[in-house]
């Protein structure tokens, strides 16, 4: 049921407690287990009602909630509410060899480290296209996204019951915004630079984010053994088939190369 569809007569908080206990009897009788009732924001005022009659919490967005619940005798087969959430860190690799990261303006434990440019999705976009966003909108330069190569997970966040899953992708430079420069272009970003592989390598560790160094020496590391077996070729050309390496469900892993 969602709400915006009924009749707004039916949705007046006078009328809807009668309404949908009649609903939910009716579903009943038909032998339906599950309820799931969508409500706009502007119908909120029904979410006291349906908590009473025993709906929990289920998923909310911008201007729309969901509410659940199981009709049955038997033990609930409702799935649990939405848990889980994504963010993509770009790992963007120049013709050199060298690696695009920013600064970000926020502090973390009162440190501002370098990592690789990144952050959220929108509505329905493919990870490899919110790399690519992510870094235009952090730094200017234009990339394109190759492939996803790692995978980490946070199993406790700051929102109840939930758990976060972060994507690494590779990405190709394509060019700069302006020839010959990089400069920062968000205002989230204190910082941007390009820096080389002994850079990187010879950096304090507590000067870059944990996370994206593991994934950095990770993937150093497959180059070097996929090397041996492919001429040597260089980090952006090698391709990344497999990787065995393990790690504990929060450090971060490569995974197979996910081509599009």
């Amino acid at each position: 049921m969602h709400t915006k569809d009924l009749p707004r007569e039916l949705v007046e908080e006078s009328r809807f407690a009668t309404e949908i206990v009649d609903t939910i009897n009716a579903w009943k009788e038909q032998k339906l287990n599950g309820a799931w009732v969508h409500i706009s924001l502007e119908d909120s005022h029904v979410v006291p009602r349906l908590a009473k009659l025993g709906f929990k919490f289920f998923h909310s967005a911008t201007n729309e909630m969901t509410m659940t619940c199981w009709l049955g005798d038997e033990s609930s087969r409702m799935p649990t509410a939405s848990f889980s959430y994504y963010s993509v860190s770009a790992l963007v690799i120049d013709e050199k060899g060298s690696v695009l990261m920013v600064r970000e303006q926020r502090e973390h434990c009162g440190v501002s480290y370098w990592k690789f440019p990144g952050g959220v999705p929108k509505p329905s976009e493919h990870l490899l296209r919110t790399a690519e966003r992510k870094v235009k909108e952090e730094t200017g330069i234009v990339a394109k996204g190759g492939a996803v190569i790692g995978l980490s997970q946070r199993l406790y966040t700051e929102y109840k019951d939930s758990c976060g899953f972060f994507f690494y992708c590779l990405m190709k430079y394509v060019k700069d915004a302006q020839v010959g420069r990089v400069e920062t272009v968000s205002d989230e970003i204190t910082d941007v630079r390009w820096f080389t592989r002994d850079e990187i390598n010879s950096m304090p560790r507590k000067e870059i984010f944990h996370h994206h160094l593991d994934i950095w020496q990770a993937y150093l590391n497959l180059w070097r053994t996929s090397g041996e077996r492919n001429c040597m070729k260089s980090p952006e050309e090698t391709s990344l088939q497999r990787c065995s390496t393990s790690a504990s469900a929060e450090k971060p892993v490569l995974a197979p190369f996910t081509r599009t």
